[in-house]
């Protein structure tokens, strides 16, 4: 399976028994904490992490595990951007069909290597009950009828062209942001919580544009921040800064190379 043709790709143990234990006691508390910068979506709540959290600490600054993503997407230099806390609550419908991608008009959006992927790391059973992701396989790479089944509309309702990715404690997925996704409801008493981890693959072959809009994000360390001696996994930029408008919508004669 490659992210290129498919648009996503399983990491089984991703994370050890013990460092879920961890995350998981970590995410319950940021759910608990104040939601500043939140993103708020239909049955789903992100709530942001910065670089110098413990959960981004735990998941992303061992080498080896930096080591296995970079194989599995094939990436060129790995650089983190964000993370949050992605909270399913109990009893929740489903999220609706969308994609992550921001730039559709610019040219990057049609190479065939992802410019961005979210990793999913998932702390516990999760299935078609409680919330798993559910997948058009393909989508990334060109526009598709579910995406005019889609447009417009706040719709959860299951495609044709579906698929169902579920996942054991400890188990990631990394998806293409360009991938038309979608969760199933949860119909359990109990939240599912899983951390989102937000990567450039090929941070130093992205146009300048690109990386001079990424390297603002917030939860990046901010000028008067010092970043740890190991931070070869943050990005790095030396340019003018400045942010690019946002574009959301698939063009209608999209195809990637």
């Amino acid at each position: 399976m490659s992210i290129e043709r498919e648009g996503w790709v399983r990491l089984p143990r991703f994370l050890a028994p013990a460092e879920v234990a961890k995350l998981q006691a970590r995410a319950e508390a940021v759910a608990l904490g104040p939601e500043h910068g939140a993103c708020v979506r239909p049955h789903n709540r992100l709530l942001p992490l910065r670089w110098s959290d413990s959960a981004v600490a735990a998941a992303v600054m061992p080498a080896h595990r930096r080591e296995r993503l970079a194989r599995a997407v094939a990436a060129s230099d790995l650089r983190w951007i964000s993370g949050y806390v992605s909270v399913k609550p109990a009893f929740s419908g489903a999220l609706p069909w969308h994609q992550d991608w921001w730039c559709w008009r610019h040219p990057v959006s049609t190479r065939r290597a992802p410019a961005q992927i979210v990793v999913a790391c998932y702390l516990s059973a999760t299935d078609a009950g409680n919330g798993a992701l559910r997948i058009v396989p393909g989508s990334h790479r060109r526009r598709m009828p579910a995406h005019d089944r889609v447009r417009g509309l706040e719709t959860d309702a299951d495609l044709p062209e579906q698929i169902t990715i579920a996942a054991e404690p400890g188990d990631a997925v990394a998806m293409d942001y360009r991938l038309l996704h979608a969760t199933h409801a949860n119909a359990t008493d109990r939240s599912r919580n899983a951390i989102l981890l937000n990567f450039a693959p090929h941070w130093s072959t992205l146009p300048s544009e690109l990386r001079s809009h990424l390297i603002q994000h917030p939860a990046l360390p901010q000028r008067r921040e010092r970043a740890p001696a190991a931070s070869h996994w943050l990005p790095t930029f030396s340019g003018r800064r400045r942010s690019l408008r946002l574009d959301r919508e698939v063009p209608a004669n999209y195809r990637a190379r």
